[in-house]
């Protein structure tokens, strides 16, 4: 597949050495973008996108995840034989079509992706940045959105599952784990808010939440 450079936000507790260790062991280069604590994702996203120079066509963004040696390779290969502009291995997640489907292997068109670790084509990424101006989970649903009325392609990959709770579900919690926890309890009224203020009071219908959610 066509060259992919992978994207690591740094997160501030130690836990997130157990990422580290399972992106040491990948073949692709890799570039480190801080996420500053608590800092915003999407801003440390679109600052990492911004810094990426050279030939490249896809980019995975990694975040505080667990992830196997071959997860990326099933993944540009799945990505590749089912034409999707992003792919998303299932995990855990909040929303039911993101979650592992035993009886699928590509969930195709979904209404859209979280950025714990999608692969994405560069290009569309640099042309379709995330809104630093919504809050938390809402650049998930806004980013699908935008890129959907271009008629791009979000799949899920079942074959390829990662984990994403080893920082949540540490009971010894980091300074920064506990600012991260209320933090996000905090900003739902706030990512609602903006919800409503750029799509409306239909924004949930409009963006396919929490439809997919039961």
């Amino acid at each position: 597949m066509a060259n992919t450079i992978i994207l690591a936000i740094k997160y501030a507790e130690p836990e997130w050495q157990q990422t580290l260790a399972c992106l040491l062991k990948q073949k692709e280069p890799v570039i480190f973008i801080d996420r500053n604590g608590t800092g915003s994702l999407a801003e440390a996203i679109n600052r990492g996108i911004k810094s990426i120079s050279g030939d490249y066509d896809y980019v995975w963004i990694v975040t505080n995840i667990l992830f196997f040696p071959d997860t990326l390779h099933k993944l540009q290969e799945n990505m590749k034989a089912n034409n999707c502009d992003a792919i998303h291995p299932a995990f855990a997640s909040d929303h039911a079509h993101l979650r592992i489907n035993n009886i699928v292997r590509i969930t195709k068109r979904v209404p859209f992706l979280e950025f714990t670790a999608p692969l994405i084509k560069l290009s569309l990424l640099k042309n379709f940045l995330l809104d630093e101006d919504m809050p938390y989970w809402g650049h998930d649903l806004d980013w699908g959105y935008r890129v959907s009325l271009h008629n791009y392609t979000l799949a899920v990959d079942n074959t390829a599952p990662i984990s994403h709770t080893y920082i949540r579900n540490n009971n010894f919690n980091h300074d920064i784990t506990l600012i991260r926890k209320k933090l996000r309890k905090a900003t739902d009224d706030n990512t609602r808010a903006a919800l409503v203020k750029k799509y409306g009071a239909n924004w949930s219908n409009l963006l396919k939440y929490p439809n997919d959610n039961k």
